[in-house]
């Protein structure tokens, strides 16, 4: 038999995690670790390949971010959540691959920027 301590600890997570967004606020946090490794160790990657410019990469991904989610919200919305965490996930993917295949400043830029609009 539960504890009168567990329904109100069970009341509480379902208070804070609307249980129809559960599985999108995981894929999200699923999404975001990587991200954060990308994202820090980038640099070193530049710097291990012997580029510059890294700058204009933060930069350029830092725009993309903040215009992409105007232009992919209304979008998202007209297809639903599951679709657009697949979308999403399959364009991040792409971006993704880009950066294990090539070397070039130019390339590895625009695989960041498509990274970031997915």
């Amino acid at each position: 038999m539960p504890a009168a301590g567990d329904d109100l600890q069970l009341n509480w997570l379902q208070k804070l995690v609307e249980p129809g967004a559960f599985l999108g606020a995981a894929l999200l946090v699923l999404n975001t670790i990587p991200g954060v490794v990308v994202q820090a160790y980038m640099p070193l990657y530049f710097k291990e390949i012997g580029l510059g410019g890294i700058e204009l990469y933060f930069l350029a991904l830092g725009a993309t971010g903040v215009f992409s989610r105007g232009l992919i919200g209304r979008w998202a919305d007209r297809i639903g959540r599951m679709r657009a965490i697949g979308w999403g996930f399959a364009v991040q993917f792409a971006g993704l691959a880009v950066f294990v295949f090539t070397q070039n400043v130019v390339l590895l830029t625009a695989g960041g920027v498509v990274w970031i609009f997915g």
